[in-house]
């Protein structure tokens, strides 16, 4: 976030550990007696479920993560400094190796996000094996706790095998190297496991979620959290996702028409949709999100628009510049490659999209007053929103596609076409190119593109506004995906690097 300052927004978290982590994966055995501890009552093993949803909030819910699939896919621009310094200079603050292809495996800024989310793995591997020491839960709880945890597990190495290895589209056998599965708490001084397969990977994330629905008894373990804890929809959604990345369209489109028919969810209508984005409520069509934190207070700490924030504050426009009013705007922007694929009466353009007029170094030479365009989708205090129903029409459509159902991949696509104001596509032409055009439009801000672009193979092209070293990748390229930092590497002599670096 700028502010008239340039302090970069911080992320203010409670966390409760639920075992000692010194290193990727580790468990002491002194911890031990600790472990049972937390799990000699229900109360506390409520606490340690509640505690393994932190720990995902802590390693997803944060602003490097959210920016990365819109940011290498070009979605969004660099703003300007507001500083007396560099007042009106666009530089790389914010993921600046990353931005560039060329992250280094030493330090970057989302080394966090793979040592947190292996910390995801060990909080619910620790939880399913010490699940059956609770005396006083009963069995349909027992297995509730047990189907988030597996949920929780799968849906870590998911999330970690999107950034860590090549899509399908580079192997369709999966062949290549995925992440390293871990299905069991590991004890320090034992040897790290090596990288599974893509397929392996995938096979292994598969049977999670398989047997976290077959065990699920419907709602939370935890009153009051339906969206933001693995129910059945939310299992069967991440079982959707994995199959598209897989390929398996025939899974993909029985699963999105199940959730869509009968997950008694809605889309969100056109005449609220803008104004539920808008407001304080959720989105109604939303399937999974993570929560905002709370304080000790109970009062809203961090939310998407600590990550997001709407603009205040005023600027006088160039050549003064100098004239500022508690001024306070989002790190960036909308790019001009984004704006350029709304059409004009698309009310994700025109109520989505905000636009302000900031002081920028003209070519680094010299003050002008230029337009940016901000969104508005987290101008509230929301929870990040992984899935919601108009993404699974989106995917129902590619996969109805792909099945040579044009009719319903069609039907699907104009379904949310229409929700924006904008008329039906009649023709099949390019239909695969307006479905993915369409999830862009659809799903900006939301951390969505640069995914879509890995798994089907395309290239990345930001044209306007992209201020990187390497602006474009034509696919395949190693540099679709992230280094596995250089600290897991050193720690564990199986683990091997991803290619170029």
């Amino acid at each position: 976030m700028k502010t008239r300052s340039n302090h970069k927004a911080t992320l203010l978290l409670l966390i409760s550990l639920l075992v000692s982590c010194s290193d990727f994966l580790e468990v002491d055995p002194e911890d031990q007696n600790t472990i049972q501890q937390q799990f000699s009552t229900r109360e506390n093993t409520l606490d340690a479920v509640a505690g393994l949803y932190r720990e995902i909030n802590t390693a997803f819910f944060n602003a490097d993560f959210a920016y990365y699939g819109d940011l290498q896919a070009g979605n969004v621009r660099y703003t300007p400094d507001i500083g007396e310094t560099n007042l009106g200079r666009v530089t790389i603050n914010e993921l600046p190796t990353i931005y560039d292809f060329n992250a280094d495996k030493i330090e970057n800024d989302l080394d966090d996000t793979y040592e947190n989310a292996y910390q995801v793995v060990n909080a619910a591997n620790t939880v399913l094996e010490n699940i059956t020491q609770t005396p006083d839960l009963t069995e349909e709880e027992r297995d509730q706790i047990r189907s988030e945890s597996l949920a929780a597990r799968a849906f870590a190495h998911f999330y970690l095998a999107r950034m860590y290895a090549q899509s399908f589209a580079f192997d369709p056998e999966g062949g290549n190297l995925g992440v390293v599965y871990n299905t069991r708490t590991l004890t320090v001084g034992v040897a790290f496991p090596a990288r599974s397969t893509l397929a392996e990977t995938f096979d292994l994330i598969g049977q999670d979620l398989d047997e976290a629905l077959s065990i699920s008894r419907g709602s939370s373990i935890l009153e009051g959290f339906e969206k933001n804890t693995f129910s059945p929809t939310v299992i069967k959604t991440l079982m959707a996702d994995v199959a598209l990345w897989q390929q398996d369209y025939q899974t993909v489109f029985a699963l999105c028409d199940e959730i869509i028919n009968n997950a008694g969810i809605s889309l969100t209508p056109a005449d609220s949709y803008a104004n539920q984005w808008l407001g304080g409520t959720d989105l109604s069509e939303t399937i999974f999100a993570l929560a905002v934190s709370l304080n000790t207070e109970g009062s809203i700490s961090f939310s998407m628009n600590g990550i997001y924030p709407n603009f205040s504050g005023s600027q006088s426009l160039a050549p003064d510049c100098e004239n500022t009013t508690d001024l306070s705007f989002a790190d960036f922007a909308a790019s001009g490659d984004l704006i350029s694929l709304f059409e004009e009466n698309d009310i994700r353009l025109t109520s989505l999209l905000g636009q302000q007029q900031l002081c920028t170094l003209d070519d680094n030479v010299e003050l002008s007053s230029l337009p940016y365009s901000f969104t508005n989708k987290y101008n509230a205090q929301k929870g990040m929103i992984l899935y919601r129903l108009s993404e699974l029409y989106l995917m129902r459509a590619e996969a109805a596609l792909m099945l040579g159902d044009n009719g319903q991949a069609l039907e699907d696509l104009n379904t949310i076409r229409n929700r924006a104001g904008l008329e039906s596509i009649m023709s099949n032409t390019n239909l695969e190119s307006e479905i993915l055009l369409e999830r862009r439009r659809e799903l900006a801000f939301e951390n969505k593109t640069f995914y879509d672009l890995s798994r089907t193979g395309s290239n990345v092209t930001r044209g306007q506004d992209c201020i990187a070293a390497t602006c474009n990748l034509t696919y395949p390229n190693p540099r679709y995906i992230l280094p596995i930092p250089e600290e897991s590497i050193n720690v564990n002599s199986n683990l091997q690097q991803n290619e170029s670096y």
